[in-house]
């Protein structure tokens, strides 16, 4: 089965980047299919974290150029991620044109016009649904319960859409299934720093855009279960996009300043970090894949969701695992404590049934043609393009630039941290 299979795997992001590895695995494991993946992004950047060697970029535009070049797949697929929105997000596609479609709208519009031109399965499996103009809402509410397949990962995202979209767990709570720990632990010896071992580290993460609340109470918290469990303190960037690395190492001279004890290890590669994580004691951070890894295998875990709490609790709650959501470092301990054993065999098997029942469906269902037309996509997008300001253009121009000459949207988060770190001591 050849898959056009859609997401944001452009993005230095461990969740961003890990669900080729999940898609791959769980169809060859849960339905015995033999698949042939080719990924598309909004643009062909590729990521340091993944380990895929070509990666297509998206049209701006709804072109029959490019439904012409998916005419050889099977299936064109969106899966997991915060792919549904539309409108620009700001650092991570804030260069792209203003007078094409957004990347968000790249992302999703995909699987509707292939099913549309072709009569062949399009799917969107398990994704969250983010911020929508009305075209582009009123597109999915019109259109989605013609598309073969059609969930998205919590209710807040199905609320946006219709009461009757389904709602499956994200597809990453299927790992343990896939890549069992024991599998996995014989690996960690090149990964791990000299004199940790599978169980005796707890992997703290945090991005520079959850730092609501003051750091100090981060470090404190880590530290006080790290001694009170007896683990050592693993720092590990989940969200290189976000500056994670120069965040953590400047945390780790301040746990050393202090007469503490981390260490630091950045394996950078998909594979590598879920591999680290499966085989922790337990993790505590702000990344939702981080969290949904390590709770997927029944290790202890917290979140911190700051501003993101619907995202992170709407997730977890569909597996049952909302108490691990917290809003404040400084909450961390009262959540460390919850057992996650029972709850995470359940999820890893609610989302092979998702698996299992996506596959049904698209072997079950006759495929009919989306009544869809280019022309309304080319008029939202229309719509959208004429909204943005002044302002907004000029931003755009700026990331442009800041492009041309080499800095990332890392870089500059770098910066960032650097004047909000400038009096942790």
């Amino acid at each position: 089965m050849k898959i056009a299979l859609i997401g944001t795997f452009d993005v230095d992001n461990y969740g961003d980047c890990l669900f080729p590895y999940i898609l791959e695995k769980a169809l060859n494991e849960f339905i015995g299919a033999s698949v042939q993946l080719e990924l598309f992004s909004p643009t062909d950047r590729g990521s340091l974290m993944g380990a895929h060697e070509t990666l297509q970029d998206l049209p701006g535009t709804a072109s029959d150029a490019f439904l012409k070049e998916l005419e050889s797949f099977d299936l064109v697929m969106l899966a997991g991620g915060d792919t549904v929105w539309s409108g620009e997000k700001r650092g991570t596609y804030s260069f792209l044109n203003f007078h094409e479609m957004s990347a968000g709208m790249r992302l999703w519009v995909w699987p509707f016009l292939f099913q549309h031109k072709y009569a062949k399965p399009g799917v969107i499996f398990s994704p969250g649904i983010g911020k929508l103009s009305i075209g582009s809402r009123s597109l999915l509410r019109e259109n989605f319960r013609s598309l073969c397949y059609f969930s998205v990962r919590d209710k807040v995202s199905a609320g946006k859409i219709a009461d009757d979209v389904v709602v499956d767990p994200d597809i990453a709570f299927s790992l343990p299934l896939i890549y069992p720990k024991a599998k996995l632990e014989p690996k960690l010896s090149g990964l791990l720093p000299s004199g940790l071992a599978s169980g005796e580290y707890i992997v703290c993460q945090i991005s520079s855009s959850y730092l609501n609340d003051d750091i100090e109470d981060y470090i404190k918290a880590v530290v006080l279960i790290a001694g009170n469990c007896k683990k050592k303190i693993l720092l590990m960037p989940l969200c290189l996009f976000l500056g994670d690395e120069y965040l953590l190492l400047r945390m780790k001279e301040t746990i050393e300043r202090r007469g503490g004890d981390a260490f630091y290890v950045n394996p950078i590669k998909v594979e590598s970090i879920m591999t680290v994580i499966a085989c922790s004691y337990g993790y505590i951070g702000t990344s939702l894949h981080g969290t949904i890894t390590s709770y997927a295998y029944g290790n202890k875990t917290v979140v911190i969701s700051g501003g993101a709490e619907t995202k992170h609790k709407g997730v977890m709650s569909v597996v049952g695992g909302e108490k691990i959501v917290v809003q404040r470092f400084a909450d961390i301990g009262k959540a460390w404590g919850w057992d996650t054993v029972e709850s995470a065999a359940n999820a890893a098997m609610l989302s092979k049934r998702a698996f299992l029942n996506l596959f049904t469906t698209i072997n079950s269902s006759k495929i009919k043609p989306i009544p869809l037309q280019i022309s309304q996509v080319e008029h939202v997008i229309e719509i959208e393009c004429a909204q943005y300001t002044f302002f907004d253009k000029f931003k755009i121009m700026i990331h442009k630039w800041i492009s041309y000459f080499g800095a990332s949207h890392a870089m500059l988060m770098k910066l960032k941290l650097w004047l909000k770190l400038s009096n942790v001591r």
